[in-house]
Formats: C-alpha cells, sequence, structure tokens
C-alpha cells in the first residue's frame, strides 16, 4: 500500500449492521487507475466493481456518474447491493 492511501483496513466495516458496501470503478479513469482501484477496495475490505470488465459499460473514466449510461450504472449499482445485502 501506498503512503497515498488515506484509508485503512477495514474502514467500510464500520457499515451499519446487515449493510454492504462495493467500490465502482472504471478502466479508463486517469484519477484513480485499476490498480490503484484494488488497492483502495482492498484496504476497506469492499470488493471492486469494474464497470468494463464486470458490467459490461466499457469506456468509462473517472466522471462515470455524470458519463452515458449513468441511469444504467445505479440499476446495476441497486441490484448488487440488494443481492449482497444481509437484511
Amino acid at each position: 500500500m501506498t503512503g497515498e492511501l488515506k484509508i485503512g483496513p477495514g474502514s467500510a466495516r464500520d457499515l451499519e449492521p446487515g449493510r454492504t458496501g462495493f467500490f465502482v470503478t472504471a478502466e479508463d479513469d486517469k484519477t484513480v487507475p485499476p490498480d490503484r482501484a484494488e488497492e483502495t477496495a482492498e484496504a476497506m475490505g469492499v470488493p471492486v466493481v469494474f464497470l468494463g470488465r464486470d458490467w459490461g459499460l466499457p469506456g468509462h473514466g473517472h466522471m462515470f456518474v455524470s458519463e452515458r449510461e449513468t441511469g444504467e450504472i445505479a440499476a446495476r449499482a441497486e441490484v448488487w447491493l440488494a443481492r449482497h445485502s444481509t437484511r
């Protein structure tokens, strides 16, 4: 882990019981490149989801929430959370 990463292991485990989280990222993100995204998700103790690799939505960058297919990304995030929540 690099010295720039400002999150400690297990930080996402402070979520309310029965809740879960994940780290969504894009392969074309130049701000948080894929290796850093994986490192961050690991440090947080949550899985990483790549828009292209995992959800078939390639070509997104760091600002994927304001790019095309935002509705599809939001819908898939909602499904992921529903499937992985223990509530």
